[in-house]
């Protein structure tokens, strides 16, 4: 993500963890002179969270949530700072099936449905090592809550070159609806049924705005329910990685 979910990951230099403070008030505070920002992209419901809770383990500290006291999808450690990307939605749930400017609904997926000004901003202003005000989209309300202090991170082009390293899961559709089924159903009440309209929908959007992100991606890394058929590489694609 940046999850910009989808997520963002601000890096600190240096072996030894680099001062950092995240301030309980709504405002994130990065001093690192000279922080790495990378770039995670996937459908929704393809284990962004996870992939970025594992990637964090790797600089050391505990990772948790932000702690501002209310809803938050900011994943916080000694290194590192995950933002999800969800938050720059420029619509809520309700808002998403229909508004002024979209009577007939759009889906989260839809660039149009993203605040790339206010995105763009604050992941430049995290690169300079500058505090930020950023947005929070609820997932069990679905609402655009207040800003705290903190699915698209490589479709801006002003955020995806402000980022060192970017990658896509490319996930196969059966592992990408079990997944999404096991998050939905444990977590946020849906059904099987549920599940499967919301993956039919974004369809579109997904293949539009989401997928042409892998031709930007430095590493992509497929997940497959069997093992996939034996290919070669090609030039184009050297960091292609097939689980």
């Amino acid at each position: 993500m940046l999850t910009l979910g989808t997520a963002a990951l601000a890096l600190s230099p240096g072996l030894a963890p680099a001062p950092r403070v995240v301030s309980r008030s709504p405002t994130l505070v990065m001093d690192a002179s000279n922080p790495v920002v990378i770039g995670l992209a996937a459908d929704s419901g393809c284990g962004k969270s996870t992939f970025m809770r594992r990637v964090t383990g790797i600089f050391g500290g505990e990772c948790k949530l932000n702690d501002i006291g209310r809803e938050t999808n900011t994943l916080v450690s000694e290194m590192t700072t995950v933002i999800c990307l969800d938050d720059y939605h420029k619509y809520d749930r309700q808002g998403r099936k229909s508004n002024p400017e979209f009577p007939d609904g759009i889906t989260a997926l839809h660039k149009d449905c993203q605040d790339w000004d206010k995105m763009a901003e604050d992941v430049l202003n995290l690169k300079g090592g500058k505090a930020v005000d950023k947005p929070i989209y609820n997932h069990i309300t679905g609402e655009l809550d207040p800003n705290e202090n903190g699915l698209h991170p490589m479709h801006d082009e002003r955020v995806n070159k402000a980022l060192d390293l970017t990658i896509y899961l490319d996930i196969t559709d059966d592992v990408k609806f079990a997944w999404k089924a096991q998050r939905d159903i444990a977590e946020r009440g849906a059904t099987m049924e549920a599940v499967q309209k919301a993956i039919n929908e974004r369809k579109p959007d997904f293949a539009a705005y989401v997928e042409p992100q892998k031709a930007k991606a430095d590493i992509i890394i497929q997940v497959c329910a069997e093992p996939p058929p034996i290919q070669t590489p090609q030039p184009a694609d050297p960091h292609y990685m097939a689980l």
